[in-house]
């Protein structure tokens, strides 16, 4: 299902972004029973510091009716700590919208065995791309054309073995590069170059 092979949880919500269902699994992330979870908002379950933005974009799919999102998120976990995740929404009939939750998985610097060294621009295009910045707004701000902006992306990808925007921002947090602490994403400094 992605390029990260990791497990994707489920749940479906209503138009007003409450749970209407959610897997075992899905709830087992916030150590509660599924049923615990039913008529909960959503947003309750992610970090503050995205719940808004977040809130905005489910709910203009929700009035939608159709369409899906893919971006990545920070949820909030029963300790208080917060752990990055990738986040698809898609709407569906019946008024409903199927979320699936894809958690990354974050290593330490012992667990990452060699690390990667980024350049400023690569770390301001994965920080962006991971924010879902749109491609316009992020060539102005890099002050890069459309053409350059996909031309780093392009070898960025190729350097991490992936084959679009989602896979990059996947394998950067899967490997740590992403502070798990923060959002928007923001690589850790000791992959800096």
């Amino acid at each position: 299902m992605n390029e990260t092979n990791d497990r994707w949880f489920v749940a479906s919500l209503d138009t007003e972004l409450r749970i209407s269902f959610a897997d075992r699994e899905f709830s087992a992330i916030f150590g509660v029973p599924p049923e615990q979870l039913r008529q909960r908002c959503v947003l309750e379950l992610l970090h503050p510091s995205v719940s808004r933005e977040q809130g905005r974009t489910l709910s203009l799919l929700a009035q939608a009716g159709q369409g899906e999102i893919s971006t990545t998120t920070m949820l909030s976990l029963p300790d208080g700590q917060a752990t990055p995740a990738m986040m698809t929404a898609l709407a569906i009939p019946q008024n409903r919208i199927v979320v699936t939750l894809c958690v990354v998985p974050y290593e330490t610097p012992e667990r990452r065995g060699r690390q990667r060294d980024l350049s400023l621009l690569d770390a301001q295009l994965l920080e962006a791309v991971a924010a879902g910045v749109p491609t316009t707004r992020l060539a102005t701000r890099l002050n890069l054309s459309r053409q350059g902006l996909e031309y780093h992306l392009g070898r960025m990808a190729r350097k991490f073995g992936v084959t679009n925007r989602t896979g990059l921002v996947a394998k950067a947090y899967s490997s740590g590069l992403f502070r798990p602490d923060c959002w928007p994403p923001r690589v850790a400094p000791e992959f800096m170059a």
